[in-house]
Protein backbone atom coordinates (compact mmCIF):
# COMPACT_ATOMS: atom_id res chain seq x y z
CA UNK A 1 0.00 0.00 0.00
CA UNK A 2 1.42 3.93 -0.82
CA UNK A 3 2.31 5.85 1.93
CA UNK A 4 -1.09 7.50 2.61
CA UNK A 5 -2.27 10.91 3.35
CA UNK A 6 -4.78 11.42 5.73
CA UNK A 7 -7.88 13.84 5.39
CA UNK A 8 -10.46 13.77 8.13
CA UNK A 9 -14.45 13.77 6.64
CA UNK A 10 -16.95 16.04 8.92
CA UNK A 11 -19.95 16.89 6.29
CA UNK A 12 -19.84 16.33 2.68
CA UNK A 13 -19.35 20.36 1.79
CA UNK A 14 -16.03 19.80 3.60
CA UNK A 15 -14.65 17.21 1.59
CA UNK A 16 -13.89 19.17 -1.74
CA UNK A 17 -11.69 21.39 0.33
CA UNK A 18 -10.02 19.06 2.81
CA UNK A 19 -9.66 16.89 -0.27
CA UNK A 20 -7.80 19.36 -2.53
CA UNK A 21 -5.58 20.56 0.23
CA UNK A 22 -4.01 16.47 0.03
CA UNK A 23 -3.05 16.79 -3.85
CA UNK A 24 -7.42 15.33 -4.77
CA UNK A 25 -8.54 17.39 -7.31
CA UNK A 26 -12.41 17.76 -7.23
CA UNK A 27 -13.78 18.09 -10.14
CA UNK A 28 -17.70 19.39 -9.13
CA UNK A 29 -19.85 19.09 -6.55
CA UNK A 30 -23.63 19.98 -6.09
CA UNK A 31 -26.41 18.93 -3.67
CA UNK A 32 -30.06 19.33 -3.49
CA UNK A 33 -32.96 18.04 -0.61
CA UNK A 34 -30.34 16.05 1.73
CA UNK A 35 -28.40 14.62 -1.67
CA UNK A 36 -24.82 15.47 -2.75
CA UNK A 37 -22.80 14.38 -5.21
CA UNK A 38 -19.21 14.87 -5.96
CA UNK A 39 -16.38 13.77 -8.64
CA UNK A 40 -13.03 13.13 -7.82
CA UNK A 41 -9.39 12.60 -9.31
CA UNK A 42 -8.42 10.72 -6.39
CA UNK A 43 -4.56 10.14 -5.62
CA UNK A 44 -3.30 7.20 -3.31
CA UNK A 45 -3.90 8.33 0.08
CA UNK A 46 -6.05 7.32 2.95
CA UNK A 47 -8.61 8.74 4.98
CA UNK A 48 -10.45 9.41 8.14
CA UNK A 49 -14.28 9.38 8.61
CA UNK A 50 -16.16 10.12 11.77
CA UNK A 51 -19.58 10.36 12.59
CA UNK A 52 -21.28 12.59 10.08
CA UNK A 53 -24.95 11.72 9.99
CA UNK A 54 -24.66 10.79 6.57
CA UNK A 55 -24.25 7.56 4.78
CA UNK A 56 -21.59 7.72 1.81
CA UNK A 57 -21.27 5.69 -1.46
CA UNK A 58 -18.23 5.92 -3.08
CA UNK A 59 -18.26 4.82 -6.56
CA UNK A 60 -15.00 4.43 -8.51
CA UNK A 61 -15.50 4.94 -12.03
CA UNK A 62 -12.06 4.88 -13.65
CA UNK A 63 -8.55 3.46 -12.77
CA UNK A 64 -7.12 0.11 -12.28
CA UNK A 65 -8.26 -2.48 -9.86
CA UNK A 66 -7.65 -1.27 -6.35
CA UNK A 67 -6.19 -2.75 -2.81
CA UNK A 68 -8.73 -1.34 -0.51
CA UNK A 69 -8.50 -1.42 3.20
CA UNK A 70 -10.87 -0.06 6.15
CA UNK A 71 -11.11 -0.37 9.74
CA UNK A 72 -14.46 0.28 10.56
CA UNK A 73 -16.26 -0.96 14.27
CA UNK A 74 -12.67 -2.50 15.76
CA UNK A 75 -11.61 -4.78 12.37
CA UNK A 76 -9.83 -4.26 9.53
CA UNK A 77 -12.05 -5.28 5.89
CA UNK A 78 -9.13 -5.70 3.04
CA UNK A 79 -10.02 -6.45 -0.73
CA UNK A 80 -9.38 -5.70 -4.54
CA UNK A 81 -12.09 -2.86 -6.08
CA UNK A 82 -12.39 -3.03 -9.40
CA UNK A 83 -13.65 -0.40 -11.36
CA UNK A 84 -17.19 0.30 -11.15
CA UNK A 85 -17.83 -1.35 -7.54
CA UNK A 86 -19.06 0.89 -4.95
CA UNK A 87 -18.22 1.20 -1.05
CA UNK A 88 -21.30 1.51 1.33
CA UNK A 89 -19.51 3.69 4.32
CA UNK A 90 -22.24 4.38 7.70
CA UNK A 91 -23.23 7.42 9.31
CA UNK A 92 -22.09 6.76 12.78
CA UNK A 93 -18.96 4.83 13.42
CA UNK A 94 -15.68 6.09 13.12
CA UNK A 95 -13.75 4.94 9.86
CA UNK A 96 -10.32 5.05 8.16
CA UNK A 97 -10.11 3.03 4.74
CA UNK A 98 -6.95 4.04 2.55
CA UNK A 99 -6.36 2.73 -1.59
CA UNK A 100 -3.12 1.94 -3.61
CA UNK A 101 -3.71 3.41 -6.89
CA UNK A 102 -5.50 6.73 -8.26
CA UNK A 103 -8.98 6.80 -9.62
CA UNK A 104 -11.69 8.80 -11.06
CA UNK A 105 -14.39 8.56 -8.33
CA UNK A 106 -18.08 9.67 -7.39
CA UNK A 107 -19.05 10.47 -4.13
CA UNK A 108 -22.99 10.19 -3.23
CA UNK A 109 -23.84 11.57 0.01
CA UNK A 110 -27.50 10.86 1.50
CA UNK A 111 -28.37 11.70 5.08
CA UNK A 112 -29.46 9.74 7.46
CA UNK A 113 -32.55 11.91 8.22
CA UNK A 114 -33.92 10.97 4.37
CA UNK A 115 -32.63 7.14 4.88
CA UNK A 116 -34.77 7.20 8.50
CA UNK A 117 -38.00 8.79 6.86
CA UNK A 118 -37.66 6.38 3.86
CA UNK A 119 -37.59 3.45 6.40
CA UNK A 120 -40.40 4.67 8.58
CA UNK A 121 -42.82 5.17 5.72
CA UNK A 122 -41.44 1.76 4.13
CA UNK A 123 -42.34 -0.11 7.11
CA UNK A 124 -39.10 -1.61 6.87
CA UNK A 125 -37.80 0.12 10.47
CA UNK A 126 -38.33 3.18 12.92
CA UNK A 127 -34.40 3.93 11.38
CA UNK A 128 -32.32 3.07 8.88
CA UNK A 129 -29.17 0.81 9.13
CA UNK A 130 -27.25 -0.73 7.08
CA UNK A 131 -24.80 -2.75 5.83
CA UNK A 132 -21.93 -1.69 4.91
CA UNK A 133 -20.04 -3.68 1.75
CA UNK A 134 -16.10 -2.37 1.48
CA UNK A 135 -16.86 -3.92 -1.99
CA UNK A 136 -20.37 -4.58 -3.94
CA UNK A 137 -21.26 -4.57 -7.27
CA UNK A 138 -24.18 -2.73 -8.01
CA UNK A 139 -25.42 -1.99 -11.75
CA UNK A 140 -28.37 0.29 -10.29
CA UNK A 141 -26.85 2.45 -8.07
CA UNK A 142 -23.04 2.67 -11.03
CA UNK A 143 -25.54 3.44 -13.44
CA UNK A 144 -27.57 5.91 -11.89
CA UNK A 145 -24.61 7.56 -10.44
CA UNK A 146 -22.98 7.57 -13.86
CA UNK A 147 -25.80 9.16 -15.60
CA UNK A 148 -25.68 12.02 -13.24
CA UNK A 149 -22.42 12.48 -13.58
CA UNK A 150 -22.99 12.60 -17.33
CA UNK A 151 -25.45 15.18 -17.09
CA UNK A 152 -23.47 17.54 -15.32
CA UNK A 153 -20.63 17.08 -17.31
CA UNK A 154 -22.41 17.43 -20.29
CA UNK A 155 -24.34 20.41 -19.64
CA UNK A 156 -22.88 21.66 -16.32
CA UNK A 157 -25.50 21.09 -14.09
CA UNK A 158 -28.21 18.63 -12.95
CA UNK A 159 -32.00 19.49 -12.80
CA UNK A 160 -33.42 19.38 -9.52
CA UNK A 161 -36.29 17.16 -10.15
CA UNK A 162 -33.63 14.62 -11.72
CA UNK A 163 -31.36 14.80 -9.33
CA UNK A 164 -33.72 14.65 -6.00
CA UNK A 165 -35.51 11.45 -8.14
CA UNK A 166 -32.80 9.53 -8.57
CA UNK A 167 -31.53 10.48 -4.81
CA UNK A 168 -34.90 8.58 -3.72
CA UNK A 169 -34.45 6.21 -5.78
CA UNK A 170 -30.70 4.78 -4.99
CA UNK A 171 -31.35 5.83 -0.57
CA UNK A 172 -34.85 3.43 -1.45
CA UNK A 173 -32.72 0.96 -3.03
CA UNK A 174 -30.30 1.15 -0.50
CA UNK A 175 -32.81 0.30 2.27
CA UNK A 176 -33.87 -2.73 0.51
CA UNK A 177 -30.88 -3.79 -0.74
CA UNK A 178 -28.73 -3.35 2.17
CA UNK A 179 -30.51 -2.72 4.97
CA UNK A 180 -29.99 -5.21 8.02
CA UNK A 181 -34.24 -5.44 8.80
CA UNK A 182 -35.48 -8.01 5.95
CA UNK A 183 -38.92 -7.19 5.48
CA UNK A 184 -39.28 -6.07 1.88
CA UNK A 185 -40.74 -3.07 0.28
CA UNK A 186 -44.70 -2.71 -0.32
CA UNK A 187 -45.31 -2.36 -4.09
CA UNK A 188 -47.71 0.35 -3.63
CA UNK A 189 -50.03 1.54 -5.88
CA UNK A 190 -51.04 4.37 -8.67
CA UNK A 191 -52.01 7.71 -7.84
CA UNK A 192 -55.68 9.13 -7.74
CA UNK A 193 -56.81 11.14 -10.55
CA UNK A 194 -57.34 14.31 -8.77
CA UNK A 195 -53.83 13.92 -7.61
CA UNK A 196 -52.11 13.35 -10.56
CA UNK A 197 -54.13 16.41 -12.03
CA UNK A 198 -52.34 18.67 -9.56
CA UNK A 199 -49.07 17.45 -10.12
CA UNK A 200 -49.87 17.46 -13.70
CA UNK A 201 -51.09 21.23 -13.42
CA UNK A 202 -47.69 22.05 -11.00
CA UNK A 203 -45.59 20.22 -13.80
CA UNK A 204 -47.08 23.04 -16.79
CA UNK A 205 -47.24 26.00 -14.81
CA UNK A 206 -43.21 25.67 -13.85
CA UNK A 207 -41.80 24.13 -17.36
CA UNK A 208 -39.53 27.09 -16.81
CA UNK A 209 -38.59 26.32 -13.29
CA UNK A 210 -35.51 24.36 -11.79
CA UNK A 211 -37.87 22.83 -8.81
CA UNK A 212 -37.17 19.84 -7.21
CA UNK A 213 -39.19 16.55 -6.02
CA UNK A 214 -40.33 17.86 -2.74
CA UNK A 215 -41.80 20.88 -4.46
CA UNK A 216 -43.78 18.58 -6.39
CA UNK A 217 -44.55 16.24 -4.12
CA UNK A 218 -45.68 18.65 -1.65
CA UNK A 219 -48.04 19.77 -4.08
CA UNK A 220 -49.95 16.87 -4.19
CA UNK A 221 -49.73 16.21 -0.43
CA UNK A 222 -47.62 13.41 -0.72
CA UNK A 223 -44.03 11.96 0.78
CA UNK A 224 -41.28 12.26 -2.28
CA UNK A 225 -40.94 8.37 -2.34
CA UNK A 226 -44.82 7.85 -2.71
CA UNK A 227 -45.20 10.38 -4.78
CA UNK A 228 -42.22 9.43 -7.18
CA UNK A 229 -43.64 5.48 -6.98
CA UNK A 230 -47.27 6.41 -7.32
CA UNK A 231 -46.62 8.61 -10.36
CA UNK A 232 -44.61 6.13 -12.27
CA UNK A 233 -47.23 3.38 -11.63
CA UNK A 234 -49.54 5.44 -12.68
CA UNK A 235 -47.95 7.33 -15.79
CA UNK A 236 -45.66 5.03 -17.00
CA UNK A 237 -42.77 7.50 -16.72
CA UNK A 238 -41.16 9.28 -13.49
CA UNK A 239 -41.88 12.68 -12.80
CA UNK A 240 -38.47 13.80 -14.78
CA UNK A 241 -39.17 11.87 -17.86
CA UNK A 242 -42.77 13.59 -17.96
CA UNK A 243 -41.99 16.96 -17.56
CA UNK A 244 -39.26 16.95 -20.15
CA UNK A 245 -41.44 15.01 -22.92
CA UNK A 246 -43.38 18.38 -21.70
CA UNK A 247 -41.00 20.48 -22.36
CA UNK A 248 -40.01 19.60 -25.70
CA UNK A 249 -43.41 19.33 -26.63
CA UNK A 250 -43.95 23.01 -25.60
CA UNK A 251 -40.45 23.86 -27.29
CA UNK A 252 -42.36 22.01 -30.62
CA UNK A 253 -45.19 24.33 -30.28
CA UNK A 254 -43.24 27.71 -30.28
CA UNK A 255 -40.75 26.52 -32.98
CA UNK A 256 -43.73 26.31 -34.89
CA UNK A 257 -45.74 29.13 -34.09
CA UNK A 258 -43.24 32.16 -32.86
CA UNK A 259 -39.85 33.93 -34.27
CA UNK A 260 -38.30 33.42 -30.59
CA UNK A 261 -34.88 32.30 -31.12
CA UNK A 262 -33.66 28.67 -30.71
CA UNK A 263 -31.78 29.99 -27.29
CA UNK A 264 -35.10 32.13 -26.22
CA UNK A 265 -37.00 29.25 -25.94
CA UNK A 266 -34.34 26.76 -24.50
CA UNK A 267 -33.84 29.00 -21.18
CA UNK A 268 -37.99 29.95 -21.12
CA UNK A 269 -37.94 26.10 -20.79
CA UNK A 270 -35.81 26.06 -18.01
CA UNK A 271 -32.84 24.42 -20.38
CA UNK A 272 -29.34 24.80 -18.39
CA UNK A 273 -27.67 25.64 -21.95
CA UNK A 274 -28.91 25.82 -25.66
CA UNK A 275 -26.66 22.44 -26.02
CA UNK A 276 -28.39 21.04 -23.48
CA UNK A 277 -31.77 21.59 -25.15
CA UNK A 278 -30.79 20.85 -28.46
CA UNK A 279 -29.08 17.64 -27.36
CA UNK A 280 -32.80 16.65 -25.62
CA UNK A 281 -34.87 17.95 -28.43
CA UNK A 282 -32.73 15.69 -31.02
CA UNK A 283 -32.74 12.57 -28.80
CA UNK A 284 -37.08 13.25 -28.30
CA UNK A 285 -38.09 14.46 -31.72
CA UNK A 286 -34.85 13.30 -34.25
CA UNK A 287 -34.12 16.34 -35.18
CA UNK A 288 -32.42 19.24 -33.72
CA UNK A 289 -34.77 22.38 -32.89
CA UNK A 290 -33.43 24.75 -36.10
CA UNK A 291 -34.61 21.79 -38.59
CA UNK A 292 -37.74 20.96 -36.66
CA UNK A 293 -38.67 24.62 -37.18
CA UNK A 294 -37.54 24.38 -40.78
CA UNK A 295 -39.72 21.50 -41.53
CA UNK A 296 -42.65 22.83 -39.59
CA UNK A 297 -42.35 25.83 -41.47
CA UNK A 298 -42.48 24.28 -44.64
CA UNK A 299 -45.98 21.74 -43.94
CA UNK A 300 -47.84 25.43 -43.34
Amino acid sequence: MASPVSVALERPVDFPRRAEGVGHRAIFETAVEGFHLQHYELQPGSIRQDPTGVYRITLRQKGQPTRMERWIEGRWERGIKAPGFICISPCDSLQRSAWDRGATSTLFFADKSVLDRLARESGLAPEAQLRSPLAANDPLIRHSLASLVEHQLTHGSVPRLLFSSAGQHIAMHLLVHYSLSARPETAGGTMPAWRLKRAIDYIEAHLGDNFGLDELAAAVEMTPHYFCRAFRMTTGVPPYRYALNRRIERAKELLSTTARSVTEIAFELGFASNAHFSSSFRQAVGHPPSLYRRIAGSSH
